[in-house]
């Protein structure tokens, strides 16, 4: 939760692809460095701490259907 903001959570057994799989491990693990900055208002150490996430990002745009049409997969 940031700003009052909740933001849903990610039902990881909808994760088949390995792209989406990386993309969410990822995410996590830098979850845990970004948040302080995030707290503190420290947005430039933040996004730059985010700016490594381009390559798992990248290859999940590239090798999964975002717009899949069941509706529980796409969110």
């Amino acid at each position: 939760k940031l700003d009052g903001y909740a933001y849903p959570e990610v039902e990881v057994g909808f994760l088949h692809e390995p792209a989406e799989q990386a993309l969410f491990t990822a995410l996590m693990d830098k979850k845990i460095q970004v948040m302080p900055f995030l707290e503190q208002g420290a947005y430039t150490k933040a996004l730059s701490e985010m700016a490594s996430l381009r390559e798992p990002v990248d290859t999940f745009f590239d090798q999964v259907m975002v717009n899949v049409e069941d509706p529980v997969l796409r969110t």
